[in-house]
């Protein structure tokens, strides 16, 4: 009962076979535009729980801001590859500072599952509360 939304910038780039995938939901566009791609409503609508896996490195205050309030406690929100960047963190840092404390928590059982935050997302695997 999985199903998989991905947003794609590059639409033309995705493999056609991949588009019979019927779990698979491609939606074409630049995150830029998340609030009208993945408008409020249509996320309300959405079973829980949810895996939001960013990985874009782009805009990580704008996909914060559009998609925690919508989130469940219990989903989890992973931004991977920017937290080893000073760059990165900076942007975190910025998506956090309108969230509310204690409601996106990072989870180190999956940061530190194989040594102090020895993963590509170091800080910033979060589960909501």
């Amino acid at each position: 009962g999985t199903r998989i939304i991905t947003l794609e910038v590059n639409i033309d780039d995705v493999s056609p076979e991949m588009f019979k995938e019927r779990a698979i939901e491609f939606i074409a566009g630049d995150i830029k535009d998340l609030a009208e791609l993945m408008p409020a409503q249509r996320l309300r609508d959405l079973p829980h729980p949810w895996l939001i896996v960013e990985d874009c490195h782009n805009e990580i205050p704008l996909i914060v801001s559009h998609l925690q309030p919508l989130m469940a406690s219990g989903d989890y929100l992973v931004i991977e590859d920017i937290g080893v960047s000073a760059d990165g963190s900076a942007q975190i840092e910025a998506a956090l500072q309108d969230v509310p404390k204690g409601t996106l928590m990072v989870d180190t059982f999956y940061t530190d599952l194989f040594g102090r935050n020895l993963t590509c997302s170091p800080d910033s695997i979060f589960r909501k509360m």
